[in-house]
């Protein structure tokens, strides 16, 4: 006779009222606590790891392309949209977006404080539909065909830091040679809980940066490829 079974048989519930009863049924109940909790646990933290997935990659992108040097800096060397590389690309079927952008290091001041920054300078394929949902307060950038609306959206650490509201008015230092300032407007205040990105980066004009870097108007220091996963 098979072991298992017989234990099992012996402490059934036929034995209404018994000891073994009793056992049994606080184990049945136990067991099932314990896979409904495994269970809800598993959920929570993959519907936590996607929402995280999702926001690295609506800001870093699944792939990003940069002109390779030497340098560890924060800004990148330009290369042309209208190279071959770029256009090849953006012809690939599973490519859904494509965002063109450049970083900038600069000293922002506040009304008593200055805090480092990175300038994360977008285009006008920037996805604001996807960003707005991360804007506490204020409005997106208007970005110009032509020219520069001289307009930046700050994090909701860095208003704090500073004690900046939206309609402020603001300076931003860039150290190079010669050194260069812009005075920029605050007309957004954007919140993503993640470190890196709320601490150090302000959002600003593509335009605004090749000014200041003498680039070409076609050209950027990164592009941001969003991959079309349900079809790779």
């Amino acid at each position: 006779m098979n072991l298992s079974y017989f234990i099992a048989k012996r402490i059934s519930f036929k034995r209404a009222g018994g000891f073994s009863a009793t056992i049994h049924k606080i184990a049945v109940g136990s067991l099932a606590i314990g896979l409904a909790v495994s269970l809800l646990s598993f959920m929570v933290l993959g519907g936590f790891q996607q929402t995280v997935s999702d926001k690295v990659y609506g800001f870093t992108g699944h792939y990003q392309v940069q002109r390779f040097t030497m340098s560890n800096a924060f800004e990148e060397a330009p290369f042309s949209l209208n190279s071959e590389f770029a256009q090849e690309y953006g012809q690939l079927p599973f490519v859904q977006r494509i965002e063109s952008f450049a970083h900038k290091a600069a000293l922002i001041k506040g009304e008593n404080e200055v805090e480092g920054i990175l300038v994360k300078g977008v285009g006008q394929d920037f996805d604001t539909l996807s960003f707005k949902k991360y804007l506490k307060e204020g409005r997106m950038l208007r970005i110009p065909e032509e020219g520069t609306s001289n307009e930046v959206i700050l994090s909701k650490v860095i208003a704090n830091k500073l004690l900046l509201k939206v309609g402020d008015k603001v300076t931003l230092y860039f150290v190079q040679d010669p050194p260069r300032f812009r005075r920029v407007e605050v007309v957004g205040i954007f919140e993503t809980y993640l470190e890196n990105f709320d601490d150090k980066i302000i959002i600003g004009e593509l335009q605004t940066i090749r000014n200041l870097n003498g680039w070409e108007k076609d050209q950027v220091g990164d592009l941001r490829f969003l991959w079309m996963i349900q079809k790779i």
